[in-house]
């Protein structure tokens, strides 16, 4: 093999390599030893078949680091084959340093490499020059292969990611002998197909293996490491579908692809391999021999393939008299007119299609046509169902034969659709139905939207939002029409907050609010009409408001829909607290006539209103308690004895320096106060008591002066303090 030597443009890429860790569902090992590898750490490198784990040699293997692949299937490696590559002492194949068997899982020991797989730099967005293809990784691929064949192991994984450069970068080795086969004297076996199908040559399908298969996959690999991708991966098809169509199809090389490299992968990728084993047949698969002769600036020929189909041409599909092409063309066509698509389903005609060509496909149709059931909902979704995995990558929503990016876009036009129609049906309520509306509920009875977000948008809060929505109709207790449904739906998954009241809409809970309260100031009596008719639409939005705004902004107008009005517009109140708060800002006024006006005018009223249960069946209990403490004296009414004796206190401190007026007053009142000193309560009879004394007070001299000359007044009451202090406590006083 000639010398290889990474340059540094190379180099850099292999640094720049971020590597993209996932978790495992083995049992952790670390900590254990097996064998003479100490197992450091779990490392949780990307593996469908093992966990990965960093290791330390002990024993012989002290001061080295190694790597140890923790198997999860039974019998994943065949001990024969390890035996094999233990013999290999090629740089260019990872050397087995171990195996055994821990807790019934087979595990297998390789050195550590420092520097990422192929596929990670890749991943990372670099690409390999055709001078490092041709300087570093081809040489050193097609020693390792050699070196595999010649004990007669295949290795039937053959991608990037199976390739990495050495820690002196100056080779890169063949790791990952998984599914390796041992072949033995035989020049092919015949197994359970394991190759990631995008590097799988048209007979691995079919179980085949030799080691022109192997070559196969270096030629995909080289394609995809100039490219970044390989040259049947199309986002509408599965990798196994992908891996069918490769093999009935031509390959399609990008434009300035190089006249050589594009010779060696067409040489690797030759599908008849019924000349294999004719040494000096041009039209067999390249293998060892022609890649070295290559290398060396031969001119190889070229074997001729037959006419093959181009990707893009094979088994159309044809529907409307279109011709479609690609699962993704087809899948648009059928989502965007879903009755067409699950009549298509029913009679068998995507199986029939997917049959000539696409095995998996084909068992996925037979699967939905049995999923079909009896009802509508049933049908759709088990048609949904199916796009989205004849598709895996096709991510769009489409309904009423538009396209929406995903749920919140959908969402947002359901909502616009769903005013629309109560515009022209005059209220949320109706049961007039557009087809796109009709097609939204559809999506969300039949459990399709929850689905797509489950498996296409893969979004853990939309689901929750759906298993909340499931919970809102069924707590419900009701049907809502398709206007609601979509209304809900809208709601919950965009910020579209549109909405319609008895037919009429605006933009949004404010926009409504706002104009509720300039309606109220045109036509007070038009409005409560109007409100009292939008009661079931107002409690229907609030609930399906999804944010704390919004509802504000509704329950407002709500709260003054249930607002109870006395007599003409006299008073409004919001609620019975509304009430209670007015009838004790009264009482502390002193308004104490106003609050007595309210139950002797509205009591039947307000008992009625509790009776209704729209108010707290205590509101007019407690009116009448507040009512029954009061205590009337002549034109006054106080609101309770701390009241009255706040009052007598004041006559008789003004008393002091208007006597006669306290003694006119006490005439004046007599009547009322002797009432309140017969009456059954010794507290208020010595207040009344009090003031009653001053009826009989007589002027004295020199309380009136004129220009130094005094005249005869009535005498002040004694010093001291006022008797009606005696009920008030300091803090009422003050």
């Amino acid at each position: 093999m000639s010398e290889t030597k990474a340059n540094s443009s190379f180099l850099n890429k292999l640094k720049d390599t971020v590597v993209i860790n996932e978790g495992s569902n083995l049992p952790d090992i670390t900590g254990k030893t097996l064998g003479e590898f100490h197992v450091d750490r779990r490392m949780h490198l990307s593996s469908g078949e093992a966990d990965i784990y960093r290791c330390s040699g002990t024993g012989s293997h002290a001061g080295a680091g190694f790597v140890l692949k923790y198997y999860r299937r039974e019998n994943a490696v065949k001990q024969e084959v390890l035996e094999k590559i233990r013999s290999i002492k090629s740089p260019c194949v990872a050397p087995v340093a171990g195996y055994g068997e821990y807790e019934g899982h087979q595990y297998a020991v390789r050195p550590y490499y420092e520097m990422p797989v192929l596929s990670e730099v890749l991943a990372y967005g670099n690409t390999i020059s055709e001078e490092e293809l041709k300087t570093l990784i081809i040489p050193s691929v097609i020693a390792g292969l050699k070196a595999l064949h010649d004990v007669g192991i295949l290795h039937r994984d053959l991608k990037p990611a199976n390739l990495i450069p050495d820690n002196t970068c100056e080779h890169i080795v063949l790791i990952d002998f998984g599914i390796s086969s041992d072949a033995g004297k035989n020049t092919f076996v015949v197994t359970h197909t394991g190759m990631t199908p995008f590097y799988a040559a048209p007979e691995a399908m079919q179980g085949i293996f030799h080691k022109e298969t192997d070559y196969y996959a270096l030629g995909i690999t080289l394609f995809e490491l100039f490219t970044g991708f390989t040259p049947f991966q199309n986002p509408g098809l599965s990798p196994e579908a992908a891996a069918i169509l490769a093999s009935i199809s031509k390959i399609e090389f990008p434009e300035n692809f190089p006249e050589d490299l594009k010779k060696l992968i067409l040489g690797l990728t030759y599908k008849d391999i019924s000349h294999r084993n004719e040494s000096d047949n041009p039209n067999r698969r390249w293998g060892y021999d022609e890649i070295r002769r290559w290398l060396a600036g031969e001119d190889v020929p070229v074997p001729m393939e037959p006419f093959l189909p181009s990707a893009t041409e094979v088994l159309p599909y044809t529907m409307d008299n279109r011709k479609l092409f690609t699962a993704s063309d087809l899948v648009i066509a059928l989502l965007k007119n879903p009755e067409h698509g699950i009549k298509e389903l029913a009679r068998g005609k995507l199986t029939q299609h997917y049959g000539y060509f696409d095995p998996e496909k084909e068992e996925l149709c037979k699967r939905a046509e049995m999923e079909l059931g009896s009802s509508e909902n049933e049908h759709y979704l088990a048609f949904f169902r199916l796009m989205y995995r004849i598709s895996p990558n096709e991510s769009s929503l489409f309904c009423g034969g538009k396209e929406f990016s995903g749920l919140a876009d959908l969402a947002f036009a359901a909502v616009d659709e769903a005013i629309a129609v109560a515009e022209n049906g005059c209220g949320l309520d109706t049961e007039e139905v557009s087809p796109f509306l009709k097609e939204v509920t559809l999506m969300l009875r039949s459990g399709a939207l929850k689905h797509y977000a489950e498996e296409v948008e893969k979004n853990a809060e939309a689901v929750t939002l759906f298993q909340d929505l499931e919970k809102f109709h069924k707590t419900a207790g009701r049907q809502y029409s398709p206007v609601q449904q979509a209304l809900v739906f809208g709601y919950g998954f965009s910020n579209n907050r549109k909405l319609a009241v008895l037919g009429v809409p605006y933009s949004s809970p404010q926009d409504f609010a706002d104009r509720m309260v300039s309606d109220s100031k045109k036509d007070r009596y038009a409005h409560e009409k109007q409100l009292l008719a939008a009661r079931e639409e107002l409690e229907f939005l609030i609930s399906a408001m999804p944010d704390t705004a919004s509802q504000d902004g509704i329950q407002l107008v709500y709260d003054d829909a249930r607002s109870a009005i006395f007599g003409d517009f006299e008073f409004r109140f919001r609620d019975e607290n509304d009430f209670n708060d007015f009838v004790e800002e009264c009482i502390r006024k002193g308004n104490t006539y106003v609050v007595k006006s309210l139950l002797y005018r509205y009591g039947e009223s307000l008992e009625a209103i509790a009776s209704c249960r729209y108010w707290k069946g205590d509101t007019c209990d407690r009116l009448k308690k507040i009512v029954d403490t009061m205590i009337p004296m002549g034109e006054y009414l106080f609101a309770d004895e701390k009241a009255f004796a706040r009052f007598v206190h004041d006559m008789e401190e003004e008393g002091r320096e208007k006597p006669l007026f306290l003694r006119d007053f006490a005439q004046v009142h007599e009547p009322y106060l002797q009432k309140l000193v017969d009456a059954d309560n010794s507290s208020i009879a010595k207040l009344a008591r009090s003031l009653l004394k001053h009826k009989n007070d007589v002027e004295k001299s020199d309380r009136i002066r004129i220009w130094g000359n005094r005249y005869p007044s009535l005498s002040s009451c004694s010093g001291g303090r006022g008797y009606g202090l005696d009920l008030i406590d300091d803090e009422g006083v003050g």
